[in-house]
């Protein structure tokens, strides 16, 4: 069979003909998928796997944390919804020694640890119960040596993420880890990553996984995934990671998939359907969040609920300016429209 991107032509594309009502149908199409696994490729699984389980197992605490359950673990599912009641709390934009940031690499480069502590003491402060933890961004972020991608794990960066995360675990706190970034940056300093092949990244995904299934119960796709994979592509590894992280654990992504075009609200790309979970960036830049009303914010998630199919949706981005009356009159408003289970910023 003829392949795209070791994907099989006319399998994956071919769910463009299936709704949200089809799910046990997309479900069967997904695993003809086919990764290209070589000899060659399982022994670099095995070794980066050996690895990276071995510097785990150094940090004795987090290990003390393996397979315990959050108190605030959800079931989006079972979640019984009240207008007050949101499952996911997250802090993405905050305040650090007076200057804005953001969540997603606090184990990036430029991060320190005090800001890592920092953050956690944020949230705790405004009752958030989630952070989203990204691994691989071309410009800020890998687990691997510059230019080396699921060759060479850098040793102090996989530690400074294996730390935060049991940081995290002790505060009472939900580690999200999310997998990509982008787009592509081919002057990045860890370029490529996102334009590897499908079997690397499988390979990759799975071997987070099997390292941190432990410790974590939502795994994210990829940071505003719209910009560089199609919803075939994400829908594929959403299926591909269900499998490796099992039952108890939630897999989505993170999107911009609405536009306001010609005075009406019109998805621009749907939410994808094999999703348990759904987290959304409104249209708005979050820097211009303020230019928009909490009612016209609210409108739009309104539209993006009713078209998700019942994937339930957690609005992880909206406004930088996180502390103003706006933003929190904003996140407000969306957290009473059903169909909302995570939101973020203070409310």
């Amino acid at each position: 069979m003829k392949t795209k991107n070791n994907i099989p032509i006319g399998i994956i594309p071919f769910t463009k003909q299936l709704n949200y009502k089809d799910k046990t149908e997309l479900d069967t199409r997904i695993p003809n998928w086919k990764i290209l696994r070589t000899e060659k490729l399982e022994l670099k699984k095995k070794k980066l796997s050996n690895h990276l389980n071995n510097l785990i197992q150094k940090n004795k605490n987090l290990c003390s944390y393996a397979d315990t359950c959050h108190p605030m673990a959800f079931n989006f599912e079972k979640h019984a919804r009240a207008t007050d009641t949101i499952c996911i709390k997250n802090g993405l934009f905050w305040i650090y020694n007076g200057r804005l940031e953001c969540s997603w690499y606090l184990c990036g480069d430029g991060s320190t640890d005090a800001m890592r502590k920092a953050h956690i003491q944020w949230c705790l402060k405004y009752g958030f119960n989630t952070i989203l933890l990204n691994l691989n961004n071309e410009e800020l972020m890998s687990l691997f040596k510059p230019k080396k991608w699921m060759q060479v794990w850098d040793d102090a960066r996989v530690n400074v993420v294996v730390n935060f995360i049991e940081q995290i675990k002790t505060a009472g706190l939900i580690p999200a880890i999310v997998f990509y970034d982008g787009p592509e940056d081919r002057n990045g300093k860890y370029y490529p990553i996102l334009s590897c092949s499908d079997d690397l990244h499988a390979t990759f995904i799975e071997i987070v996984c099997n390292a941190l299934n432990p410790y974590t119960i939502i795994y994210t796709i990829g940071c505003e995934t719209n910009r560089y994979w199609s919803t075939e592509r994400v829908e594929a590894f959403i299926w591909y990671t269900k499998n490796l992280a099992g039952p108890d654990r939630f897999v989505g992504t993170h999107e911009q998939s609405a536009i306001f075009k010609n005075g009406k609200w019109v998805m621009a790309r749907i939410i994808p359907r094999n999703a348990q979970y759904h987290c959304y960036e409104t249209t708005n830049h979050p820097a211009n969040g303020d230019s928009r009303s909490p009612a016209d914010m609210a409108t739009e998630i309104r539209f993006v609920v009713s078209n998700s199919g019942g994937i339930p949706v957690w609005v992880g981005e909206h406004n930088t300016n996180i502390l103003g009356a706006t933003s929190i009159a904003q996140a407000r408003a969306m957290a009473t429209v059903e169909g909302v289970y995570g939101m973020n910023g203070p409310m």
